[in-house]
């Protein structure tokens, strides 16, 4: 083996390696990661690097994530293991260059590696090869047809723009307009755009949401996962049956985490005490960074009660967080 021929081999699986990546980073997003994080995730799979524990739950949580992630992993192991014995290959049967044209040879090889790089890194170009992977996984994926495809775009604390494609109509929206079921008064959601058959709609009160529909929502996320993702039975229902407190993650400093907590049911450690009095910060290292009730932000100061139905900001050990308000009955 030549020395040309051994560097186009590595250029080419440099190149399949930010294909791939680009490829699982687009199906962690169909999933509803955001783009920093889905890519974070796929690099640390790749390259068999790992992931902090609270990151990890980001993934093992889902189903659908953990069948990405399994076969993340698996190919991360062939290609490295392809990697190795090139390189080892590469090392023991170098042979010098004889060619004439060996130097004109590399140079065109060089330009054409950092041409498809930066042509994959046109903007146009870039979102027509995620579109295709989506299209492609649409068509893979029997789920996908029944159920709404939830795809985070951006995180703005525990609000997110999100883009839901419409594969079933939730049955209180079926039929009617916007202004009918009223989901900013109720539920703190902005439709901020509808693309109906690659056409943009303007957003009305009468508009009404259609199968095939690409609606842009900002809000809660777990809102927009609670009218899009449950089919069985109504939204509110399904929302006054949620008994437990949801502990969602926002994001991570090693082992400490800042997480929104929806309170069904405060714990009762804490039940009836001013936040002074509690033992949020001296046993469990917690701080209470905002409180929301009733819609409305309450000023957090030591004589603040917490209650149900409350939603708290919380900052401290992530682990802390979940012992406390998911496993204290």
């Amino acid at each position: 083996m030549n020395l040309l021929l051994s560097i186009v081999l590595t250029l080419s699986i440099i190149i399949i390696y930010i294909i791939m990546i680009q490829v699982f980073t687009v199906l962690f997003r169909i999933t509803g990661l955001t783009k920093e994080k889905a890519r974070f995730q796929v690099i640390s799979l790749l390259t068999n690097s790992g992931y902090t524990t609270s990151e990890s739950e980001i993934i093992t949580n889902n189903r659908r994530r953990r069948n990405i992630a399994t076969s993340c992993m698996i190919t991360g192991i062939i290609f490295n293991v392809i990697i190795v014995s090139l390189i080892i290959n590469i090392f023991f049967n170098l042979k010098p260059i004889d060619e004439k044209d060996s130097y004109l040879f590399l140079i065109v090889a060089f330009v054409v590696f950092i041409s498809l790089i930066g042509f994959m890194r046109i903007p146009f170009v870039k979102r027509g090869i995620e579109r295709l992977i989506e299209w492609i996984a649409e068509k893979t994926d029997k789920t996908k047809r029944k159920e709404n495809v939830i795809t985070v775009l951006d995180i703005y604390g525990k609000n997110a723009i999100v883009e839901v494609h419409i594969n079933k109509i939730p049955e209180f929206m079926e039929g009617k307009g916007l202004v009918e079921y009223d989901l900013k008064g109720r539920y703190g959601l902005n439709v901020l755009l509808i693309k109906r058959n690659n056409h943009i709609l303007d957003v009305r009160g009468d508009t009404i949401i259609e199968k095939g529909d690409s609606v842009i929502i900002f809000g809660s996320i777990q809102n927009i996962k609670d009218i899009f993702a449950f089919e069985v039975k109504g939204v509110e229902e399904a929302i006054d049956e949620r008994k437990v407190n949801k502990v969602t993650l926002i994001d991570n400093y090693g082992d400490v985490g800042m997480a929104t907590v929806t309170i069904n049911v405060v714990p009762s450690a804490i039940d009836g005490k001013a936040l002074y009095e509690s033992p949020l910060k001296e046993k469990y290292g917690l701080n209470v960074l905002m409180l929301k009730r009733n819609n409305d932000a309450i000023l957090v100061n030591r004589d603040t009660i917490i209650e149900p139905q409350d939603e708290a900001v919380i900052f401290g050990p992530y682990v802390n967080i979940k012992k406390l308000f998911l496993e204290e009955k």
